[in-house]
């Protein structure tokens, strides 16, 4: 049976905030596709503006829901998918997505989605790699945070979410949905497995890349994005630094998404 917040969520945006979503141009203009891939606890919802504008740029787009992220998945089973599980599950998609059209296809991860998505880029899978304030690590305490955490799922392994997500701008904050609003305190301990995962294969990325990120970013440590990229040639770092974390819905995010069309539909 749904509680109240989950009938509430079910309303919410029809069925983005929790199935994926493939979305197909009335003329393909580029014969490759894009897979957007959204955030911790977030949903397609976090991809949904990004994605209609890039459909109407003539790509074919695809969202998928990264499993065990959003409330149609019972907060016991959310603790199963492990950092192996998301690396293959990921792999899987692009794997498909390659053979179905002949070519690599380019890649967007937002948030958990840049985390597992910088670690699928590292193996040379895709053409072109888009990261929105990649999550490599916690802002504030990183190694307590951890600790406490991993002590903790045992004794409190669920904990609601007092919030939507980082958004400085208001009318931003009014419109996003996310994909739930209750934490699997083991499924937050994966999301940490990923980003050490993640920050140890960051320096194989040669695949050109753009990172949008924001040095006012709470939840993500966008220190430790700059530390990961100094250097690379392959790699161009672009600060938005009006937004908070969910850049794709906060300040600047109408020029964000249309620089990243640009850059994904930018002729080779």
């Amino acid at each position: 049976m749904l509680s109240l917040i989950d009938k509430q969520m079910l309303g919410a945006q029809g069925s983005w905030n929790h199935k994926s979503q493939v979305l197909t141009p009335s003329k393909l203009k580029f014969n490759r596709s894009v897979v957007l891939i959204h955030g911790f606890m977030g949903s397609p919802f976090d991809m949904k503006t990004l994605g209609f504008y890039l459909v109407h740029k003539g790509l074919k787009v695809i969202i998928p829901v990264i499993p065990g992220q959003t409330f149609k998945t019972p907060l016991k089973q959310r603790q199963a998918f492990s950092k192996a599980f998301y690396i293959h599950w990921l792999k899987d998609i692009i794997d498909k997505e390659t053979v179905l059209r002949g070519c690599r296809p380019y890649l967007v991860g937002f948030s958990m989605g840049g985390t597992i998505s910088t670690i699928i880029a590292a193996q040379g899978l895709v053409k072109k790699l888009v990261l929105v304030a990649p999550f490599y690590k916690l802002p504030h305490m990183e190694d307590i945070v951890w600790k406490i955490s991993r002590k903790m799922a045992f004794v409190l392994p669920y904990f609601p979410k007092f919030s939507k997500g980082r958004i400085n701008r208001e009318q931003g904050y009014k419109r996003y949905v996310p994909g739930s609003y209750f934490v699997s305190g083991r499924a937050f301990n994966h999301l940490g497995d990923l980003a050490m995962e993640a920050r140890k294969t960051a320096g194989n990325l040669h695949v050109p890349t753009r990172v949008y990120l924001s040095d006012h970013d709470q939840v993500a440590d966008s220190k430790m994005t700059q530390i990961l990229f100094k250097g690379k040639s392959n790699i161009d770092l672009v600060f938005e630094n009006r937004a908070n974390h969910i850049l794709l819905y906060d300040y600047g995010a109408d020029e964000l998404i249309a620089r990243i069309g640009s850059f994904l539909t930018l002729k080779e």
